[in-house]
């Protein structure tokens, strides 16, 4: 169980550091799209940046799968891994090579992932058990998904390109935040249960 949760750290870690970056370049990415040609060329980079992105996080998920197999983890997990994997890597395909994919489009990807994120952080509310603060913080980040993903599904078509790499940018910062925020719950739950074992180990051999 430990080498489970500490491969899902990684993972949710390593999502989050990607997040971020990402958000900070379109952010800079929008500041300099001054002009047609140069904003032609910033949404054709910022396009193939977050195609990128999703490669590598897929790779990430694949190489936590891989490991769940080394250290004989629960397969479900590995299925979920390696399912989660092939979505994102696919997704960076499709927007790498897909001529008419815009950030509008982007825009859309990101309002799904949203809503799923904004679910996921319900349900790690409802497993927080006692720890009042850290469930009332994820039922808080998990509205603000929700009302994110809301927003950008509603806005998406509408928006200029200007917009939709603001909108992106916003997005992602937020979500490399709850990422690592959600890293830190886990490496708790790591830290717990290994003490707790050692504990045990050592009520055990006194």
């Amino acid at each position: 169980m430990l080498s489970e949760i500490k491969i899902r750290n990684r993972v949710v870690f390593s999502h989050g550091i990607l997040a971020i970056v990402l958000g900070g370049v379109l952010f800079y990415m929008r500041a300099i799209m001054d002009g047609l040609l140069i904003e032609v060329l910033a949404v054709v980079a910022v396009i193939m940046l977050a195609a990128a992105t999703l490669l590598l996080a897929g790779l990430v998920d694949w190489f936590a799968a891989a490991a769940e197999v080394v250290k004989h983890v629960h397969r479900a997990t590995f299925y979920f891994y390696m399912v989660a994997g092939a979505f994102l890597v696919l997704a960076g395909i499709f927007f790498s090579y897909y001529p008419k994919a815009t950030l509008q489009w982007l825009v859309i990807f990101a309002s799904i992932q949203a809503f799923v994120s904004g679910l996921s952080a319900f349900i790690f509310a409802i497993k927080a058990g006692h720890h009042r603060i850290e469930r009332r913080i994820l039922y808080f980040i998990g509205t603000l998904s929700i009302l994110f993903s809301g927003t950008m599904a509603s806005l998406a078509r509408g928006l200029t390109n200007q917009e939709a790499t603001t909108i992106l940018a916003a997005y992602l910062c937020f979500l490399g935040a709850k990422m690592l925020f959600f890293s830190w719950i886990v490496h708790r739950k790591a830290l717990l249960i290994k003490k707790l074992v050692n504990g045990a180990h050592t009520a055990l051999t006194n």
